[in-house]
């Protein structure tokens, strides 16, 4: 069954919400900007590395597990992957297969 595909854009990006096994994330970025996540709970097989991106569209990446992870996109990153400002969430719940 074919995934459906959440889009982020970034900078300025919000909150988003999917689903486990059902969605993917593409990260389109509109500008050159920095990004940093941090995913303490695996909920993608694979994520963008943190540090700057020029524009285009990055992805798509899998949402494998359940849970929160957050995400900043105007600020240096943090060295471990983590962010420095008040970041936004990407939540994934259980889906239907």
């Amino acid at each position: 069954m074919p995934k459906d595909t959440k889009t982020l854009n970034i900078p300025h990006g919000g909150n988003l919400s999917m689903n486990k096994n059902q969605d993917e994330l593409m990260i389109h970025v509109t500008q050159t900007c920095q990004w940093c996540y941090s995913d303490p709970n695996n909920i993608f097989s694979s994520m963008l590395p943190p540090g700057q991106y020029d524009p285009g569209d990055y992805g798509p990446y899998a949402a494998t597990g359940t849970g929160s992870m957050t995400y900043d996109d105007n600020n240096p990153c943090n060295p471990s992957g983590g962010v420095t400002a008040t970041p936004h969430t990407i939540t994934v719940t259980g889906g239907n297969y």
